[in-house]
């Protein structure tokens, strides 16, 4: 992956987003509850501004996250997708097959991989610093 790459995914995961034209597919994961298993997928132009918009309660029509407001973290973010349609079957792909938060993250790498797109990582962007 090129170093302009890695600075454009780095600056989606951490709400410094510039080009508004990509979209994007995100994981997040609630750490409100219990289970470490639970998960949203979702996409957005700005993953990092998206998530902080499920953590306030104000994304429309998503009623799973609103009761769990304030206790996302983003995940994993993947792209970019040059049209909504394409993100949008992407990420239908990876929340319909995959659950859990293992699961997720594992085959959100290796559909990443498969269609050369960027993928990043929280855990990997940890284990690295």
């Amino acid at each position: 992956m090129h170093t302009e790459e890695v600075h454009i995914i780095v600056n989606l995961a951490s709400s410094r987003c510039t080009e508004k034209s990509l979209v994007y597919c995100y994981l997040m994961q609630n750490l409100k509850k219990r289970s470490k298993t639970h998960t949203y997928v979702g996409k957005a132009r700005c993953p990092s501004e998206r998530v902080q918009r499920h953590n306030r309660g104000t994304v429309r029509n998503v009623k799973s996250t609103r009761s769990a407001c304030g206790h996302w973290i983003l995940d994993m973010v993947i792209g970019p997708f040059l049209s909504k349609e394409e993100a949008l079957r992407f990420r239908s792909e990876w929340k319909k097959n995959f659950r859990g938060i293992e699961s997720r993250r594992k085959h959100g790498v290796i559909m990443a991989e498969e269609r050369e797109l960027l993928c990043w990582d929280r855990n990997a962007t940890a284990e690295s610093s």
